[in-house]
């Protein structure tokens, strides 16, 4: 029996080498899968995020966002 894991490779500028490096997305513990945001430098370790989360609508569905001028 053989299990294959997917690594995901990026060539991405990395400011601790100061060079186009090699970026992988490391194992991903907040369950995105292959959308995770989270890359790290092959080289150094540097960690970069691409893209962003917008914020989950149901926390704040309920939040009063008037203003109160006492």
């Amino acid at each position: 029996m053989s299990i294959y894991t997917r690594i995901m490779t990026i060539t991405s500028w990395c400011a601790t080498c100061r060079d186009e490096v090699a970026f992988e997305n490391p194992e991903c513990l907040d369950e995105h899968g292959a959308d995770c945001p989270e890359w790290a430098c092959v080289e150094c370790g540097e960690a970069i995020m691409l893209g962003f989360e917008l914020a989950d609508p149901r926390a704040t569905a309920g939040a009063d966002r008037s203003v109160h001028v006492a």
